[in-house]
């Protein structure tokens, strides 16, 4: 699971740094803002993930609970139900091999915000910094929709990209994958 989670959040991070590098290329600034906060998002998870690998199965409760709000409104605006008794055995399916696979790992059946993992592992500067200020553009925030923010996200836009593509090379390395120079 945790090589699953790193192969797949750096493949996530790689995805948002090749269209913000296209749209900037395009001299598409302000379109190119709007992935620096899902990459950011996924950096935060990765590095933390890698500090305290058990971080891993809270934040795997979390996007459960999230999928099932989603799920569930979606059923029922379909006019399909929702199967909830097939969607617990897969999380008992899936817990258990968890905590057969990863012994060792203090497991906690609850969900864990960004914001508690990144407080847990160091990163909550970054967070409440870099974060917060790309969450403005993410949710059309006044201040972001108006350009009041370009000042200080101008400077910062490559910078915060080019972490995040760092972490995710970091992640490809720990995996086993060539990463020349890093």
């Amino acid at each position: 699971y945790l090589d699953q989670f790193n192969a797949f959040s750096a493949s996530h991070i790689n995805r948002a740094a090749e269209g913000f590098t296209f749209l900037r290329k395009q001299g598409r600034i302000d379109s190119s803002k709007l992935l620096v906060r899902p990459a950011i998002e996924v950096m935060i998870r990765l590095i933390a993930v890698r500090i305290k690998p058990e971080l891993l199965y809270q934040i795997t409760c979390k996007e459960r609970e999230d999928y099932k709000v989603w799920m569930r409104a979606v059923t029922v605006r379909t006019g399909h139900l929702y199967d909830q008794v097939a969607e617990e055995k897969n999380w008992r399916e899936f817990s258990a091999a968890y905590k057969t696979q990863y012994k060792t790992h203090h497991v906690l059946e609850k969900k864990l915000r960004l914001i508690d993992v990144a407080r847990a592992t160091g990163l909550l500067d970054y967070y409440d910094s870099h974060y917060r200020m790309y969450c403005n553009y993410t949710h059309a925030a006044y201040v972001a929709t108006t350009g009041a923010l370009d000042e200080v996200s101008d400077p910062e836009d490559n910078r915060a990209m080019a972490l995040c593509v760092f972490a995710a090379a970091e992640s490809v390395a720990v995996l086993g994958g060539s990463v020349p120079n890093l």
